[in-house]
């Protein structure tokens, strides 16, 4: 009976937790050579997909790697490959897994492994990395966008963290920066806290075992766009930028790998499972006690 009892509140329990993740949440190791594309703000349901790519050059997903590719010598511009939209995260299927349902108002981490060798260019500059931005309306709009790159430029390379606010006819960016002599398998990663609106940068040069921190963002304070983001929205995405370089991209000098979307756990849900264990723990004493008697 007891036993019965202890398998009717964990599945109660269970219930009451965030669902596993879907759309905004998922994650790609790229392993299996096919990149799946869905028409941006369409995902489907339950599918761990990417929209239609903005701007020129090639996504594809090859030697168990996402590669970005760009024949275009004059490519003067940001090629994004996006998770979600901003749309897209606020709906039931899209904020699944979220304790508040969207993106804007649940705490969550984003984070992918990047490599950027164009280390060779003799003007302007390249940028590989992950960005989240928010938007003023429904599906319309610029407001506010957020990004850690690993970034070359003629004799350096370095982390870069930047965010940019639309002032109604262009984008004000502010961006700082770490040098670094690691551009090959850099874990960048972007951890947002729902109670502060603080949005952390930080990144690692050994697989995650230490982090360091690059910058923190106050979405809903310094670096807040001018609306606040429409229905806690937030869209996720690849992004590479290439300003005057003069040089192609070609194979393997920009790769991602091991991108995941995941979402922290309140408070409330560790002490669910804290609950869970300690009832766990007294059923089980008394069933001992009973036993021995």
């Amino acid at each position: 009976m007891k036993l019965r009892l202890l398998t009717l509140l964990t599945g109660f329990l269970l219930a009451v937790l965030p669902l596993s993740a879907q759309v905004f949440l998922g994650s790609d190791d790229f392993n299996d050579n096919t990149l799946t594309l869905d028409s941006l703000e369409g995902e489907q349901p339950g599918i761990w997909s990417f929209s239609i790519p903005r701007g020129s050059g090639a996504w594809t997903e090859t030697n168990q790697r996402m590669e970005y590719t760009n024949s275009n010598v004059n490519f003067n511009n940001t090629a994004f490959l996006a998770r979600v939209d901003t749309r897209e995260s606020t709906t039931a299927v899209g904020g699944a897994g979220l304790s508040a349902g969207n993106p804007f108002n649940s705490n969550w981490t984003a984070q992918v492994t990047a490599t950027n060798t164009m280390t060779a260019i003799t003007a302007g500059s390249t940028m590989a990395g992950i960005e989240t931005f928010t938007r003023p309306g429904d599906a319309v709009g610029s407001n506010s966008y957020y990004g850690i790159y690993l970034q070359t430029a003629p004799g350096a390379t370095n982390l870069q963290f930047e965010w940019g606010s639309w002032n109604g006819s262009a984008w004000v960016r502010t961006s700082t920066f770490a040098s670094t002599v690691d551009t090959s398998d850099v874990l960048l990663r972007m951890t947002f806290d729902a109670t502060t609106k603080n949005l952390l940068l930080d990144y690692s040069f050994n697989a995650g075992a230490t982090f360091t921190t690059g910058a923190t963002f106050d979405l809903d304070g310094a670096e807040a766009g001018p609306a606040v983001p429409y229905g806690g929205g937030m869209a996720i995405e690849l992004a590479v930028t290439s300003r005057a370089t003069g040089s192609a991209i070609t194979a393997g000098q920009i790769t991602f790998d091991n991108f995941a979307v995941t979402a922290i756990p309140e408070p409330s849900t560790y002490a669910a499972f804290a609950g869970l264990g300690a009832l766990g723990l007294v059923l089980w004493r008394r069933r001992q006690a009973k036993s021995s008697s």
